[in-house]
């Protein structure tokens, strides 16, 4: 698979100055993407022995497990005075990480990629080491267009429909498609089964050193039968002692293992904003999966519910740059708020809920694009200036 947008990012990013960082949960195609960015780059005539590829999840890198050992391990690449290209996979496995990136942050001569399914690395380690000298690019799983397309399918064709079904219930990520069809069904579910036991033992558990992983993962499944909901710690805590019996999760855990879940990008938290004041409300957050394969894992079929099809418009807003918020406007909401030259508004509607959406964003009275994404096939039509589309078209869009 190509994946021809990401790979336009990194190139665009390789010609300015400062780290790059690749961040998305463990096998969302990191280290495919940085394979194949190798190769761009010797297609423009970079020589294999200037880019130099560290993975240190895999044992035979141990001797470069600490600052000391990679600085004599770069030493001699660096004495030929070319450019080199430094990709530095799972950083956080390393000893010191923070002394090595800024040690060789200071060397003009490298261009330095790191890889990292943790959000911690960047949000605090790396971002006290740089200052601000990095540059980041979130990797999701194969979206809904990338899916058609290595199938060989249009999305506005009849099948539109089953094939995001198909999609949904096969998993996005890259390991999981090589294992699509039927036939290799028990396969793509032992591969899904080991990429979440490898994000929860060692991304939320080691991490965080929690202990009771039958909890961990209890929450987690109530995250994933709860998609689009509107929840906090304290509903989730109160919610999962009442229906599943839970005795141990308290207010306070509860907002422990949501930080972390959402750390290892399993589960990505969109906090609410008033489309008017553009202030963060904080009361409670909607919770949407990095890749709907795993609730279909964990829960069983997993329909395509309005909840469901929030979850994919959501990450197609963050593949295309959008910062994405839950809109509220006086006491309605809008499904998504999105902030990026400018804002747009998007309403995901089920039918009957189509004159519901269209007042909350009849509402807003500035002049930025809104939608309405209906789960059922619709020609494009336009309501007093609100685009209604089908959310399967937005989803096949290329931007």
């Amino acid at each position: 698979m190509e994946r021809k947008d990401y790979r336009k990012m990194l190139r665009e990013l390789s010609e300015k100055p400062g780290i790059k960082v690749l961040t998305g949960l463990r096998r969302s195609g990191k280290s495919a993407l940085l394979a194949m960015f190798a190769e761009d780059l010797q297609h423009e005539g970079v020589l294999p022995e200037h880019i130099i590829a560290i993975d240190f999840d895999e044992l035979h890198y141990e001797e470069s497990l600490d600052c000391e050992a990679l600085h004599a391990y770069l030493e001699d690449r660096l004495r030929q005075g070319h450019r080199i290209y430094l990709f530095l996979d799972e950083l956080e496995s390393a000893t010191d990480f923070e002394r090595i990136v800024g040690s060789l942050y200071l060397n003009r001569r490298l261009d330095i990629y790191i890889a990292t399914s943790h959000a911690r690395l960047v949000r605090q380690e790396l971002a006290t080491v740089l200052s601000g000298g990095y540059m980041e690019l979130h990797v999701l799983p194969l979206s809904f267009a990338e899916y058609c397309l290595e199938n060989a399918a249009e999305a506005g064709s009849e099948q539109g429909a089953a094939l995001c079904r198909e999609y949904i219930h096969q998993s996005g990520l890259p390991g999981a498609f090589c294992l699509s069809g039927e036939g290799n069904a028990r396969l793509r579910r032992e591969y899904l089964e080991g990429c979440l036991s490898s994000v929860l033992l060692w991304d939320v558990a080691a991490r965080w050193q929690f202990r009771d992983m039958n909890l961990l993962k209890s929450l987690l499944a109530f995250l994933y039968g709860h998609l689009g909901s509107p929840l906090s710690p304290a509903k989730i805590s109160a919610a999962m002692k009442e229906r599943e019996h839970v005795k141990g999760l308290s207010v306070h855990t509860a907002g422990d293992y949501l930080e972390a879940l959402a750390e290892s990008y399993l589960i990505y938290r969109v906090p609410r904003c008033d489309v008017h004041s553009r202030r963060i409300l904080k009361s409670t957050e909607k919770y949407y999966a990095a890749d709907l394969g795993l609730p279909e894992l964990i829960l069983g079929k997993t329909e395509l519910t309005e909840g469901v099809m929030e979850n994919l418009v959501y990450l197609e807003l963050r593949r295309r740059g959008f910062r994405v918020f839950i809109g509220r406007t006086g006491a309605r909401e809008i499904s998504f708020f999105a902030q990026k030259e400018h804002p747009i508004y998007i309403q995901i509607s089920s039918g009957d809920s189509l004159a519901k959406k269209l007042r909350a964003l009849q509402q807003i009275r500035d002049q930025y694009p809104k939608y309405v994404l209906t789960l059922e096939e619709a020609e494009e039509s336009n309501y007093e200036g609100i685009h209604i589309i089908s959310a399967l078209d937005f989803l096949w869009q290329r931007t």
